[in-house]
């Protein structure tokens, strides 16, 4: 072992750091939930809009990055200090460790917010953290492949300085499964978080009948099949030095044997447009998924919940916004029209349907509601009991 191989071991894998998992707003209490289920219960964890701090070792962050289905990202907090000038900022960045979190010659992209500072041209910070950071770092050694770009999140907020290395590189949104968007995409984080409030469990039965690009479905499959979220993807601390390939296969080999096959499928896709419905069947197919979802093309308004007795489920709607719906007659608002189908189709079932804030004068007064924003549209979510049944 070499003298830097044991400061990373002494200074990076053997010590608790403290992490962000940063979060749509509105969803910290499902992200708290799964957080207390995976880290070890002495653990502390700290709410704030966006986002949940806590605190572990390496393999927490690890593990965390493998199974949460409700963060964004996950970000590993490094250095904190006050700065008003730049020699400061300087000074504190070049007396910092870096090789012991970054490989030679790793091209960095930094991310700056400043409010309320002196310090407040976020390039000019930029620069001064990219300048510092490369010349601590050793230069990289001739052949085999160049490390991968490393993100620094900066934020400078009256004066104070806090520099996280992000461990996730694309967002955790990004399950690894889909090259195909729908009409109305919803992340996958924020899918997993709806599916949570709304009680849905692994086999329980589950429709999604606008399903577009299926990112319900596929969400609920890899529940009902125990598969965790980051399972298909990689992730940026693959390529830290602290990062031990042995130790990433262990935690998989860990959770292989609860992964499970489906005998029937219990979760029902549909979408009046074939294209999306060949779209999402050849996903499934490709990532061996299709045992727990059916994939038909069917309009909302003509489909029937499956024959099942007295079984009733969980169907999630999230529909086109400020698309007419093909079956609703033009100028009828389409809200109303989809809460009387299911008021009509699934007596008995519970419902989470997605629809703008705008809208909320149809809404039966027993629903709970969730207000979030998603690609720059503030939504609400409202979960039902439908009566009947």
């Amino acid at each position: 072992m070499t003298p830097l191989e044991k400061r990373i071991k002494r200074h990076v894998t053997a010590r608790q750091h403290e992490f962000y998992a940063v979060l749509t707003p509105g969803f910290e209490p499902v992200c708290q939930r799964e957080l207390t289920r995976l880290l070890e219960p002495r653990s502390t964890l700290t709410l704030d809009q966006g986002g949940i701090h806590f605190q572990g070792r390496l393999a927490a962050m690890l593990q965390t990055s493998l199974e949460l289905r409700t963060a964004n990202r996950i970000l590993m907090r490094l250095l904190r200090f006050k700065a008003t000038a730049f020699d400061k900022l300087t000074r504190r960045v070049a007396a910092f460790p870096w090789e012991l979190f970054l490989k030679p010659g790793t091209p960095l992209d930094v991310h700056v917010t400043a409010r309320h500072s002196r310090l407040h041209h976020t390039g000019a910070i930029a620069q001064r953290l990219v300048e510092e950071v490369s010349q601590r770092l050793p230069v990289s050694s001739p052949g085999g492949l160049p490390p991968m770009q490393q993100r620094l999140f900066v934020r400078v907020l009256e004066d104070h300085f806090t520099i996280s290395l992000d461990a996730s590189g694309d967002p955790l949104y990004k399950r690894g499964l889909k090259t195909h968007r729908g009409a109305a995409p919803l992340r996958e984080t924020t899918a997993a978080a709806i599916l949570h409030l709304a009680g849905y469990r692994p086999g329980m039965l589950l429709m999604d009948p606008m399903c577009g690009s299926g990112t319900f479905s596929l969400e609920a499959a890899l529940m009902a099949k125990r598969i965790p979220a980051g399972w298909f993807r990689s992730f940026a601390f693959m390529d830290w030095p602290a990062f031990r390939p042995r130790q990433w296969g262990y935690l998989r080999k860990q959770i292989a044997p609860s992964l499970k096959r489906e005998a029937t499928p219990v979760i029902l896709a549909s979408d009046r447009q074939q294209a999306a419905c060949g779209r999402l069947a050849a996903c499934l197919r490709q990532f061996h998924l299709d045992d727990a979802v059916t994939v038909r093309q069917d309009d909302f308004f003509n489909l029937l919940p499956p024959h099942l007795g007295s079984r009733a489920g969980l169907v999630v709607i999230n529909p086109p916004y400020g698309v007419r719906l093909q079956t609703v007659p033009r100028g009828t608002d389409w809200l109303p029209a989809i809460l009387d189908r299911l008021q009509q189709a699934y007596p008995g079932w519970r419902a989470a349907v997605i629809f703008p804030s705008s809208q909320t004068d149809a809404l039966p007064p027993s629903a709970k509601r969730l207000a979030f924003r998603h690609g720059g549209l503030f939504l609400t979510l409202a979960i039902f009991d439908i009566p009947g049944g």
